[in-house]
């Protein structure tokens, strides 16, 4: 997901987590929320 202004949950683990910028290269722990749906994207461990 990009940037744009979407409610996103962030967890320990994201590489955005720290810094709070949602481009940041790295590992992905999140939930982001639209009116489309949701997407949960995490890279820490495979399902």
């Amino acid at each position: 997901m990009s940037s744009k202004k979407v409610p996103t949950l962030i967890w320990e683990g994201d590489a955005a987590y720290e810094n709070l910028d949602m481009d940041a290269e790295g590992d992905r722990n999140r939930l982001t929320i639209d009116r489309a749906g949701f997407i949960f994207e995490h890279t820490l461990e495979t399902f």
